[in-house]
């Protein structure tokens, strides 16, 4: 039975009698073989055929598979969401992810489901598809946070930019205050040395003054006695 394209013949070219699911062994090794999950489904619900990666991904036998209806070999426990889908085959193909089981940290799977047909397109079964997605996602969930780590570094840089313009604002501003300052001290310097010069001139003054008294004292007082 050949998986490739649309699965819908075998290596003869004939289309698989799923009523009577025989591989032969180099068939049967090229599904055991594949990384991803494979399960045919018959018409009548049984599953007619699956490889190694299924039943290590759900975790049940082949032998507890093969010739089973889904809903008996506790695959919609493994795959819960399956359920919803096996009531609406009609609508194939249709696709979605889930856990295997229901713990968190489960497996993430991607589940496919392809309708097979005959060459007259009749539909003779569902293909199940089942491939292991864990890494994919845990891959995301990283990117994704080293994405919002990056917008918080951004964040913080836009913050800290707008904080180094407002000190720049501050350093300016205290700039001009110091040159005002400045200005201020040197009227204040040159206001110092105009009084300093003016107390001198007092002072001088002063001497003069205090000489024209003593003078006018003593002729006041030879005028008295002469």
């Amino acid at each position: 039975m050949a998986l490739t394209g649309t699965a819908t013949k075998t290596l003869d070219g004939k289309p698989p009698d799923l009523k009577s699911p025989v591989l032969r062994k180099d068939e049967a090794y090229v599904l055991d073989s594949l990384k991803t999950g494979i399960m045919i489904i018959a018409t009548d619900g049984t599953i007619a055929e699956c490889n190694r990666a299924i039943t290590r991904l759900l975790g049940i036998s082949k032998s507890q598979l093969t010739g089973q209806r889904v809903e008996d070999t506790g695959m919609l426990t493994s795959l819960p969401e399956l359920a919803s889908y096996l009531g609406k085959l009609d609508s194939l193909p249709a696709d979605f992810r889930t856990r295997v089981g229901t713990q968190k940290e489960s497996p993430l799977v991607e589940v496919r489901l392809k309708p097979l047909v005959n060459e007259d397109g009749e539909r003779i079964g569902t293909l199940l598809q089942c491939e292991d997605v864990t890494l994919e996602e845990r891959f995301e969930h990283t990117v994704e946070a080293l994405r919002m780590t990056g917008n918080d570094l951004e964040t913080s840089n836009e913050e800290l930019q707008v904080t180094n313009e407002e000190l720049e604002a501050t350093n300016d501003e205290l700039q001009s205050t110091n040159e005002e300052l400045a200005t201020t001290n040197e009227e204040l310097q040159s206001l110092n040395e105009e009084l300093q010069t003016t107390n001198l001139e007092l002072a001088d003054r002063t001497k003069e003054t205090d000489l024209l008294n003593q003078a006018y004292a003593q002729n006041a007082w030879v005028c008295r006695y002469s």
